[in-house]
């Protein structure tokens, strides 16, 4: 890993989540949804953007059906 990179480790219970519009998040919707937490956003506080973002895009009334685990590194070159 070089300065500055980041590693996002997930389980299913993200990418299979059920979205409002009856889709599942999928990998590309994970993706997307990393990218629009930001690069300000670090450690904890883009753990839970991510998850925020997960509840709002989930289908309502739904909840989760696998659990929603991740694990997030930042490389600071140290």
């Amino acid at each position: 890993m070089q300065p500055g990179d980041r590693l996002l480790l997930y389980f299913d219970g993200f990418t299979e989540c059920s979205l409002a519009d009856g889709g599942l998040l999928d990998e590309d919707g994970l993706r997307q949804m990393a990218l629009d937490c930001g690069p300000d956003r670090n450690g904890t506080e883009f753990l839970d953007d991510m998850f925020w973002r997960l509840t709002q895009a989930m289908a309502p009334g739904r909840g989760m059906d696998d659990d929603v685990s991740a694990v997030f590194f930042e490389y600071n070159g140290h």
